[in-house]
């Protein structure tokens, strides 16, 4: 069950199906406390999202002391963990987000710890490592992100180096990749986005971490990174974002063969990496963001499902462009500035679903359209009204006619006719209204 926008706790503890409900999420809105007899029975697991709770009552959850797994609190106006979480004897996540708590309860804290294995305490104004977080020696996933940490002590996790898999230290204002980190040897994913990790030799450290062979998604998201480090030696790494940093180059070699997402929209880079065509296993793809004016041939491995090139001040695309990816689901190449595409531009995308062409300079429809399956689904949008030389191709006229959604083309010609109009054979007239 999940209700939206209440302003008082309902009460939910009657009714012939009361005991159905196993999850509740309560989502944005104004109740300030729970009382008990409010909650169903039997509880699983319990979502209070964006509701301003100044009390939890003591028993709230007694109902569900022995069910209850799964608890988040996000947004809350509380500043000590409620009492009432020393009673729940099954609870193996806990998510209190966005919340002020200024008093730590160490012996609540120690009970949890006896059962908690996803841990997430995101933007609570943490300023320094919390010594109790060693009581959780079941941990599992650990989420610290959005707190001023600055620096982690170097046996912080050495108690959890066998069993964490999951560790998020986002926007902790790291400077440095700590070595706390380096002992953990099942991790497979880390995020330190949002950091000031500047030193290239620092994340090329990860590669001697215990986790080296382990590790599978990676994120560097806004880090202030001015090159590529190689991370090659991870050869596990299916998932790599380095988005939004200031990388101009990626040197062959640097990155992994491995990967099968690569997230690079963003930086300053040039030209599509050398590395990329040799990922054999690669499916999505965004560069989105860079400045790579010019796609060489061969550039793409034929694995690619998904590939985003918007905003790269793409100039030219060229019938050998996208050569082989027949796999091809979703192209974006919005927010560019080539004025055509040469006729056999997209004829290998047999697989294409959604073509996206947001705000391009088309100065006219272009027949490379005529090779796509009719179930393309093309999002053109237009800078100018295209040209629409009279008469319209055959080739055009019969694949607008084959058009699953036709309406996608609805638009004006330079000279005021419609483009539907136009694709449909009525070269230079305007349709006879109904």
């Amino acid at each position: 069950m999940t209700c939206f926008y209440l302003l008082e706790f309902p009460r939910l503890t009657t009714g012939a199906n009361v005991s159905q409900v196993t999850e509740l999420t309560l989502e944005g809105g104004n109740i300030i406390s729970i009382s008990n007899n409010s909650l169903p029975p039997g509880l699983i697991s319990l979502d209070l999202f964006r509701h301003p709770f100044t009390n939890i009552s003591d028993d709230a959850f007694d109902s569900s002391l022995a069910t209850l797994r799964s608890l988040s609190i996000v947004g809350a106006k509380f500043t000590s963990l409620p009492a009432a979480l020393k009673k729940l004897t099954s609870l193996t996540r806990l998510v209190i987000d966005d919340t002020r708590i200024q008093f730590w309860d160490t012996v609540l804290l120690n009970h949890l710890a006896d059962t908690v294995e996803h841990l997430q305490l995101s933007n609570m104004g943490l300023s320094k490592w919390p010594s109790w977080i060693s009581d959780f020696r079941l941990l599992h996933t650990l989420d610290l992100s959005s707190n001023p940490l600055k620096s982690i002590p170097k046996d912080a996790l050495n108690f959890i180096k066998d069993l964490l898999t999951f560790l998020s230290l986002k926007g902790t204002g790291l400077t440095y990749i700590p070595q706390a980190l380096m002992v953990l040897s099942n991790l497979t994913t880390l995020d330190l986005s949002s950091n000031n990790i500047t030193d290239v030799s620092e994340v090329e450290n990860l590669v001697k971490s215990a986790f080296s062979q382990t590790l599978s998604v990676l994120h560097l998201d806004s880090t202030g990174l001015t090159r590529m480090p190689n991370l090659s030696n991870l050869t596990r790494l299916h998932s790599l974002t380095f988005t939004h940093n200031k990388i101009s180059d990626v040197p062959a070699g640097s990155l992994p063969l491995s990967l099968t997402s690569l997230y690079l929209s963003f930086n300053g880079i040039k030209s599509v990496p050398k590395d990329i065509s040799s990922m054999t296993g690669l499916s999505y793809l965004d560069l989105s963001g860079n400045l790579l004016t010019y796609i060489e041939p061969n550039s793409f491995p034929s694995s690619l499902t998904d590939l985003h090139l918007s905003f790269t001040n793409l100039t030219t695309i060229t019938n050998t462009t996208f050569s082989n990816l027949n796999l091809l689901r979703i192209l974006d190449l919005s927010y560019n500035y080539f004025s055509t595409f040469p006729h056999a531009a997209f004829t290998d995308l047999v697989s294409l679903i959604y073509l996206y062409l947001s705000d391009c300079n088309l100065t006219e429809f272009p027949l490379a359209f005529t090779a796509l399956n009719p179930q393309t689904d093309i999002f053109w949008t237009m800078v100018h009204d295209p040209a629409c030389p009279c008469p319209a191709a055959q080739e055009l006229i019969q694949w607008s006619a084959s058009l699953k959604h036709p309406s996608y083309m609805e638009g004006r010609c330079s000279n005021g006719q419609s483009i539907a109009s136009y694709l449909s054979g009525q070269c230079g007239q305007q349709p006879v209204a109904p």
